[in-house]
């Protein structure tokens, strides 16, 4: 079976992932409870700002940090941008953060995976699929090779998004 990482989206599966930005830009980030985030980035090539919504896989307080996981493998713009400019934004809810994105070292990224299944187990069991690889059953190790995860720190100040209208 063939996963996204191995093959882009088809135009109406990415017009579909895109919907969630239309959301985050209105103010109604708050709707995803935490569980989606809009990363603003910096287009390698153009230079040009680019707007990722993406699913926070993990999060941690201290320090403030969230953990994202590149779908498509090390092929996914966002994160091949990241890689060449790792300053960005990330908007989780209604709260703006600068950020400074760091790949995750894949023994890392398998715990994540690992207690990704275990606290998500339906959502886990359907991106999984999609993805063409077994959170719940498979190897982490295995996985965290294929499926590379970025680390975004929180670095100076957050905002709360100015409310619509």
């Amino acid at each position: 079976m063939a996963s996204l990482i191995d093959r882009r989206p088809p135009a109406w599966l990415a017009g579909l992932f895109r919907a969630p930005a239309v959301l985050f830009r209105w103010h109604l980030g708050w709707l995803f409870g935490g569980r989606l985030a809009m990363l603003e980035h910096v287009g390698r090539r153009s230079g040009r700002e680019r707007t990722s919504v993406l699913e926070v896989m993990h999060h941690e307080s201290d320090p403030l940090t969230w953990y994202l996981a590149a779908a498509w493998g090390e092929k996914a713009d966002w994160y091949r941008n990241l890689r060449k400019n790792p300053r960005a934004a990330l908007t989780v809810a209604t709260t703006r953060h600068l950020v400074v994105a760091t790949p995750v070292a894949p023994a890392q990224a398998a715990d994540l995976f690992a207690g990704y299944a275990r606290r998500h187990r339906l959502a886990a069991r359907f991106i999984g699929r999609a993805m063409g690889v077994d959170l719940i059953h498979g190897d982490p190790a295995a996985i965290a090779d294929r499926i590379p995860l970025m680390a975004l720190r929180a670095q100076g100040e957050s905002r709360a998004s100015a409310t619509p209208g």
